[in-house]
């Protein structure tokens, strides 16, 4: 927010940031109940934000969670490519162009000031302001040249921790998988009841939690036709280090020892799935695994992070994560300036928006 709000905010609000926004989730919990099955309960959602209960601040927990409660989940009609296929029309419309598969290189710098990209092609786009929004860790240590100065900035940004990374097991099924077990909820799993909990050691031992999905039955638009064609999601919340010692290996070059490395993810993970869905396993006919390098490799988080920078009670009180940086021309968006997720990016990129062209938050909801 504009920066006089944004301090205005912080002094009338002091004392609700001191005890919501500096606590972590677990802080909170251990003063409301000792119950370890209740203070799951609470806690047992923390992956929609990927920020570990022990680390991150109640009050990103808060919100999330109770976005839930309140009004339930909602998934796109057409499922994910629905966005861009409403986004694009807006975008060229306005006379923009978007385009896929056009990797930025730097940042284009003058007297201090960013007035462009360069492409990896060697394209220059020349821009009255650059809005970045693949993450401000990325931004600063990917896009920004070097000794443009600012360092504190930059430092501020990169001693903020990371999120967690994950494996994601893309399942396929043919047949009638309600009658099997599927509903349109989300599952979170924890077979050892603890949820503060990430995949360290894998695929030694079992995942010690799971989230399963089903966006097919989520979908409104999707004909499964004659063969009941349905898709799902199955999840767990990893630590870099399993697979660190393959990360600079391009893709198809990471030997025999990664193919069995993620063969053994993936039969420990429907392994553990098939004990909770017994009749559901009985009809995948698909599986594909990713994992973090998949990540790293196709968003640019690094190590895997896709929810970017770590939810802790620091990240939330960074004056490092302005929309507006101490570069002139360069802005920030996307979740890393407000919150994780699809609606934190969203938010990320209208106060964007709006930091370009002021007039823009007389039109934002209050």
């Amino acid at each position: 927010m504009p920066e006089i709000v944004g301090h205005a905010l912080k002094w009338w609000h002091g004392h609700a940031i001191e005890r919501w926004c500096r606590r972590t989730t677990q802080e909170v919990i251990d003063e409301i109940t000792d119950n370890p099955a209740l203070a799951a309960a609470f806690a047992a959602q923390w992956f929609d934000h990927g920020g570990r209960p022990s680390k991150a601040s109640f009050a990103l927990h808060a919100l999330i969670t109770a976005s839930y409660l309140e009004s339930g989940a909602w998934y796109p009609k057409g499922g994910g490519a629905a966005f861009a296929d409403h986004i694009l029309p807006t975008i060229t419309k306005a006379g923009g162009e978007a385009r896929a598969d056009t990797k930025v290189e730097t940042l284009l710098m003058e007297d201090d000031r960013v007035v462009g990209v360069r492409t990896e092609q060697g394209e220059e786009i020349r821009a009255d302001a650059v809005i970045s929004d693949i993450g401000a860790r990325e931004t600063v240590n990917h896009l920004l040249p070097a000794r443009c100065g600012h360092q504190d900035w930059i430092d501020e940004i990169n001693a903020l921790p990371h999120s967690v990374a994950h494996f994601s097991l893309f399942v396929g099924f043919e047949g009638n998988i309600q009658r099997a077990g599927a509903t349109r909820s989300n599952h979170w799993i924890y077979p050892g009841g603890k949820v503060d909990v990430v995949w360290t050691d894998a695929p030694d031992t079992p995942p010690p939690g799971l989230f399963v999905s089903f966006a097919s039955l989520k979908d409104p638009s999707h004909d499964p036709g004659p063969s009941q064609r349905y898709a799902g999601e199955i999840v767990t919340w990893a630590d870099w280090s399993v697979v660190e010692k393959w990360a600079d290996m391009p893709p198809g070059a990471r030997g025999d020892d990664y193919r069995a490395f993620k063969a053994r993810v993936e039969d420990a993970m429907f392994t553990l799935f098939e004990t909770y869905f017994p009749e559901l396993a009985k009809l995948v006919v698909f599986r594909n695994l990713s994992t973090p390098l998949t990540t790293q490799a196709i968003t640019g988080h690094h190590k895997g992070a896709f929810y970017g920078i770590d939810t802790t009670p620091d990240r939330l009180m960074s004056e490092a994560l302005q929309t507006r940086t101490p570069v002139p021309g360069l802005i920030l968006a996307g979740q890393d300036v407000l919150s994780p997720g699809i609606p934190g990016a969203l938010w990320g990129g209208l106060l964007a928006a709006a930091t370009v062209d002021p007039m823009l938050f007389r039109h934002l909801p209050g």
